[in-house]
């Protein structure tokens, strides 16, 4: 049976491609729970990506993690598997979404995960 809802919640893998030493990537995964809405959804989403301040409430211009940041809370109501170096699991709340959007990759990953989810796309597993 197809259902037909507004907007579909789900865990979905992303991978963030991180650079080592000597030219090296390890590709690091954790789980982002997206809100997934229909065709005008996700039109109504892009515009608002466009149209997202990009100074805050005292005239200061944003910093590009601080709109990532705010897009991304669009996209996604949760996560698992983000941690601290000292494996301290980060909360999804504002403040800590802003500080992984400064890590280089993580916001790209991100859509480029939410594209697949979107699209239905089998999810990658490692060692495929």
């Amino acid at each position: 049976m197809f259902v037909i809802v507004d907007e579909r919640k789900i865990w979905w893998p992303v991978s963030v491609p991180v650079p080592q030493d000597n030219g090296k990537v390890v590709t690091e995964k954790f789980r982002m729970q997206f809100r997934l809405r229909d065709v005008d959804g996700i039109q109504a989403l892009v515009s608002e990506g466009y149209a997202v301040a990009r100074v805050d409430d005292d005239g200061d211009e944003k910093k590009q993690s601080e709109i990532a940041a705010e897009f991304v809370e669009k996209l996604a109501c949760d996560w698992k598997d983000v941690e601290m170096p000292d494996k301290t699991a980060l909360a999804f709340i504002p403040e800590n979404v802003r500080t992984v959007m400064r890590m280089p990759g993580v916001f790209d990953a991100i859509l480029e995960a939410y594209r697949a989810c979107a699209r239905g796309e089998k999810a990658t597993r490692a060692g495929n």
